[in-house]
């Protein structure tokens, strides 16, 4: 994966086979308790996020007392008792092959294994394996039986190698 994150930093790898989305979601508490749905952002960068924070914070009736924050959440108490919550949102997925680093949305062989499988040849569950390496790992070729029921391609696409291993004919 290429997300590296800890209590005070991130990186991650800027790449074509690297999707990086930006989030930020918040929730309303009123000074009763009762607290608001939760409302999502639409941001592109952490900037646009902290803006977007800012915005919040400036809109509201209330003036604020106190802000806390951390690499990925804010916390705004202001003076009627009220609070807002945000949470700043990052997903990064790396869709290289763990071994062979080829980009598995151009393969077509975006799939889910039986749980208990995947974890077996990938025991922290994060990453992308082609069927090849998975393959290798597992010292075996795969069967339909190994793929999640409903779930041999998420995304209805198959290469010659998946449709093979998981018996689906061609349409």
């Amino acid at each position: 994966m290429a997300l590296v994150f800890d209590t005070d930093h991130y990186e991650y790898e800027i790449a074509p086979e690297v999707s990086v989305l930006w989030g930020l979601a918040a929730v309303q508490t009123l000074p009763d308790g009762t607290e608001s749905d939760r409302i999502n952002y639409e941001v592109n960068s952490r900037m646009e996020a902290e803006a977007a924070i800012e915005e919040a914070i400036r809109n509201e009736a209330s003036a604020p007392t106190c802000i806390t924050a951390s690499l990925l959440s804010t916390t705004v108490h202001f003076v009627d008792g009220s609070q807002m919550d945000f949470w700043i949102l990052l997903d990064v997925t790396d869709w290289r092959c763990l071994d062979c680093r080829v980009d598995m949305r151009t393969v077509d062989e975006y799939y889910l294994l039986r749980d208990e499988l995947w974890l077996s040849v990938v025991p922290d569950r994060v990453g992308h394996l082609c069927i090849g390496c998975v393959e290798t790992r597992l010292g075996r070729q795969l069967s339909p039986d190994d793929f999640q029921p409903g779930r041999a391609s998420l995304d209805g696409r198959y290469s010659a190698r998946l449709r093979d291993r998981t018996g689906v004919p061609e349409s």
